[in-house]
């Protein structure tokens, strides 16, 4: 499987280290404790750190989805959802890896139970509209593995209304995608864990299906992105979100 290939380079002592570099962006602006609640997938029992508006505007549901890492020392994804929480939307930080009882993935891992993980994600859909209404849309902002699963999941649920994918691509054959919504794809240039030459086949696969997207090139940034190039990540992230409710 192609996610096999994308991780193989990336051991975890690395993983850490990118996510580390993330910490102390958006955590010093915390203003609120996560509401940590739970659903069931394939009978494992899932957490969510839901993090919500002062007033619900009805605004998309913001599901974060985490890399390889994992989100348990996530202040980075804390940090994101209060932000879109800040902003008017209901943010929940998806711990998909308890599926498997995983605190991080290595790259077997990650091929192995990748398909299982869709399945976690759509759950998390499910589960987000029964709290929030059935009707509610709902947005993907995915980090690496998490943005492979965002789009992944995207191309299979017409109830996804956005994704913004950081530092990932595509891992769907082609032929398998048939519709997708507005994408925003944010990379670095210096990425030689999800290959810029890789978000460029990204960007023709949807420019074939005819999905709207944008395009933020970060120079010089690698897999992961310094705290400035992060928080204007997730900057973007919102207004692509407002444009595309």
């Amino acid at each position: 499987m192609v996610v096999l290939k994308l991780f193989t380079k990336l051991p975890q002592w690395t993983i850490t280290a990118c996510v580390s570099a993330f910490l102390l962006m958006c955590s010093a602006n915390l203003t609120a404790h996560a509401q940590v609640e739970r659903y069931l997938s394939k009978g494992k029992s899932i957490r969510v750190e839901w993090f919500r508006p002062s007033a619900d505007a009805g605004k998309p549901v913001v599901l974060i989805l985490y890399g390889a890492s994992g989100g348990d020392d996530g202040a980075y994804y804390r940090g994101c959802a209060q932000q879109f929480a800040d902003a008017g939307f209901v943010a929940g930080v998806v711990h998909y890896f308890d599926a498997h009882n995983l605190k991080w993935a290595n790259s077997a891992q990650m091929s192995q139970h990748f398909t299982e993980w869709q399945g976690t994600v759509t759950d998390a859909v499910n589960y987000s509209q029964k709290l929030f209404g059935a009707k509610r849309k709902v947005d993907l902002f995915g980090y690496s593995l998490g943005a492979q699963l965002a789009l992944s999941c995207a191309s299979r649920d017409g109830r996804i209304a956005a994704v913004s994918s950081m530092s990932g691509c595509f891992v769907s054959p082609p032929a398998k995608v048939a519709k997708m919504p507005p994408v925003l794809m944010l990379h670095g240039t210096r990425d030689n864990t999800v290959s810029l030459q890789k978000e460029k086949k990204t960007e023709v696969q949807l420019m074939q299906l005819g999905s709207p997207y944008e395009v933020h090139l970060y120079a010089k940034q690698g897999h992961c992105f310094d705290s400035e190039c992060a928080q204007d990540a997730v900057v973007r992230t919102i207004a692509f979100f407002n444009r595309n409710k």
